[in-house]
């Protein structure tokens, strides 16, 4: 009965298990045969770098957010108080 399982299942496009374990193991990885190794780890490293600094990017954008509504609810305070400087 399993059998006509995976044989039904094949007829549809469904994949088999032993397929399956397998393609998890491969890696996609794309290095065009035009581009040297040293070249390909080179960029390889730039992009992973580039990407870091996008990350920190985008934590010092949403920081200077947060520290922008705070300073317009102490400015809110102040006028509420009347407070001079």
């Amino acid at each position: 009965m399993d059998t006509q399982r995976l044989d039904i299942n094949s007829m549809y496009g469904g994949a088999d298990i032993k397929s399956s374990k397998q393609s998890k193991n491969k890696v996609s990885t794309y290095s065009p045969n035009s581009v040297d190794p040293e070249t390909h780890t080179s960029m390889s490293k730039l992009f992973k770098v580039n990407r870091e600094l996008q990350k920190e990017i985008d934590s010092l954008k949403q920081q200077s957010k947060k520290d922008k509504l705070q300073i317009k609810k102490l400015e809110s305070v102040i006028k509420s108080h009347n407070i001079q400087f």
